[in-house]
């Protein structure tokens, strides 16, 4: 037997202290009615909610839920779990806390997020409709991919540690669907010549096949790598790990600690704070990471573009379990380079395969990264 309970107008404010849990039950909130539950709830039935339902503790969507006029408040100071299912949410406000969503979530109205961090699973997204509202503070950001639709579009996003909001201005008159996760870690040891350093973190666009490029502004934080913020690009890379190229600077503010760079155009996949090449510095290392040594004079062994500007360095060379397998001083592409034979543990041809090489000048590294030994 199914029980229909309202919760109307001459109650303009319910609370429940305990966790509130709807089963074969349809649980109306008429509008300009306020209900906070102060623990989790669990809907198996139907809710309707045309007014405001806040909830400190978790949600577990496992019915039918609507509020095409109301809203939902997840305004936990704890962490709190929310899985929603597939269904559409109209209004939603992240207060408060971290927020953690199980599985894709969707916003066809309004997002507001106030004091928070909300958490997106790998695989999932939290999708905004074109013509979805979004409110959010400065330090406000989503952890995972964040897909909107429009022509100018600015993606709150960051990683647990840093704030790094993206702007991108699309060609006038096109409207698409983009998703952009902000990631830890460099993007590539792989950089153009132009380019002479990198962030420690990233962008990843998830683009339709029609994506032609767009204006793109990174806003970034502890870049002090830059020196001056004069020096600051945007880097792209169409695969991770490949070669990071200069998408150009249209414009710059702020600091190396705490500003902002607008490309060209720029297509990416991947993106990056980067650093251009200043005149009477030292260029940067590039390694081709392609070795095969047949005597054919290509690639017969292993390149590293301006080495020569550091004439006391170290080049190592691991095999997949860490095991030193080869090592070189002074090493200059020429009389002194790696034609796939080890000198260490292995002093004989080394097997075709993946290696993982250091570049050191005494205690600092230049470069590290994977190259594949072909036979």
């Amino acid at each position: 037997m199914r029980y229909l309970v309202f919760i109307l107008i001459l109650f303009p404010l319910l609370g429940f202290s305990q966790d509130l849990y709807i089963k074969n039950t349809s649980l109306k909130i008429a509008g300009g009615v306020s209900v906070n539950v102060q623990k989790s709830v669990v809907n198996r039935g139907q809710i309707l909610n045309e007014g405001s339902l806040a909830v400190q503790g978790n949600w577990v969507n496992a019915g039918t839920y609507n509020d095409m006029r109301g809203q939902i408040i997840f305004n936990g100071s704890d962490l709190q779990y929310i899985s929603h299912g597939s269904l559409p949410v109209g209004t939603v406000v992240f207060q408060n806390g971290r927020k953690h969503i199980s599985e894709s979530f969707h916003v066809s109205r309004k997002l507001a997020l106030d004091n928070t961090k909300v958490f997106v699973p790998t695989g999932s997204g939290l999708y905004l409709g074109e013509q979805t509202q979004l409110e959010y503070q400065r330090e406000d950001r989503i952890i995972g991919a964040l897909y909107m639709t429009g022509n100018d579009i600015t993606f709150p996003i960051g990683t647990p540690e840093k704030n790094l909001p993206i702007r991108m201005v699309l060609p006038e008159n096109q409207v698409m669907q983009i998703g952009v996760v902000a990631r830890p870690g460099l993007l590539s040891a792989s950089k153009e010549s132009t380019i002479s350093s990198v962030a420690d973190y990233y962008w990843e666009l998830i683009t339709p096949e029609d994506y032609q490029g767009a204006v793109i502004t990174l806003n970034f934080q502890d870049a002090r790598f830059l020196q001056s913020i004069e020096h600051a690009r945007v880097g792209e890379a169409e695969k991770y790990n490949s070669v990071i190229k200069d998408a150009g600077c249209m414009m710059f503010s702020g600091s190396p600690e705490f500003g902002m760079v607008t490309s060209e155009k720029a297509r990416g996949p991947y993106l990056t704070v980067a650093r251009k090449f200043i005149k009477g510095e030292k260029p940067p290392i590039n390694v081709l990471n392609l070795v095969s040594p047949n005597d054919d004079g290509f690639n017969d062994f292993l390149m590293i573009e301006n080495i020569e500007a550091y004439p006391e360095n170290t080049v190592s060379i691991f095999d997949r379990w860490g095991v030193k397998l080869y090592e070189a001083v002074s090493y200059d592409n020429e009389m002194v380079r790696f034609e796939g034979l080890g000198n260490e543990k292995i002093k004989s041809e080394l097997a075709q395969g993946s290696y993982y090489y250091v570049i050191s000048l005494g205690k600092e590294t230049l470069s590290t990264g994977f190259f594949e030994l072909v036979r």
